[in-house]
C-alpha cells in the first residue's frame, strides 16, 4: 500500500476516483484477454446497440402495420 496522508475527505475522494479510473481504463487484465474493463464494456455496448437498432426497426414495422389495420 502507498503511504500517504490526505488533508481532507475531498482529497481521498479524488484519489479514489483516479484509482478507479486507472483500473478501468489503463490496467489490462489477463482474465479479460489482456484488455481493460473499459474496452470490454465498449465492445458490449457496441454489440448491444447493433441488436437494439435491428430490434427497434422490426418492432416499429410491426407496430406501424398493426396500427394501420386498426384504423
Amino acid at each position: 500500500m502507498h503511504n500517504r496522508t490526505w488533508e481532507n475527505i475531498l482529497e481521498v475522494e479524488i484519489a479514489s476516483f483516479e484509482w478507479v479510473s486507472w483500473q478501468n481504463t489503463t490496467r489490462t487484465r489477463e482474465n479479460l484477454g489482456y484488455q481493460t474493463p473499459q474496452e470490454i464494456e465498449d465492445q458490449y455496448w457496441q454489440h448491444a446497440r447493433k441488436h437494439e437498432i435491428i430490434g427497434k426497426g422490426t418492432r416499429q414495422g410491426k407496430t406501424q402495420a398493426a396500427s394501420k389495420t386498426r384504423h
